[in-house]
């Protein structure tokens, strides 16, 4: 029981730092994306990394770190997954309800891949969170036993 209590514990403070890593990446490649940028949305772009509680799937313990919106109203966190991967060039056909003669381009997002970025610079910080707190949990237990 104390182990996987432990277990959790570290998970939980693993997933936090790979979090605040990929948040730092996002800071880095997007502008404003820790200020609300207009009053269309009332979050900003980093509330939307989040984690995950942890719990046991299939007796193993997991967290997650997502890109996702919180399906509130107002939230701008969709964007996420469109700076991260990008998009194709689009293209707008009408103007106010009416059809256009020649298709008119209205842009492309460029993909900064900060998701994954941020996953490779904390992979080493994660195990290493995950080990000493599973240390500390074994040391404790033994120290009890003694």
């Amino acid at each position: 029981k104390e182990m996987k209590k432990a277990l959790t514990q570290g998970l939980r403070k693993a997933g936090n730092k790979v979090k605040t890593a990929i948040r730092k990446e996002l800071k880095q490649s997007v502008t404003g994306s820790n200020k609300i940028t207009s009053n269309k949305y009332n979050d900003t772009l980093q509330q939307g990394v989040r984690t995950t509680k942890v719990k046991e799937v299939d007796g193993q313990i997991i967290t997650h770190v997502t890109i996702s919106s919180n399906n509130k109203k107002g939230s701008g966190s969709f964007r996420l997954k469109f700076f991260d991967k990008g998009t194709n060039v689009r293209y707008a056909e009408t103007l106010n309800g009416k059809p256009l003669k020649k298709k008119r381009k209205t842009g492309a997002i460029k993909a900064y891949n900060f998701f994954q970025r941020g996953l490779d610079v904390s992979a080493n910080e994660f195990n290493k969170t995950l080990e000493t707190e599973i240390n500390k949990a074994v040391d404790k237990i033994n120290n009890k036993k003694k």
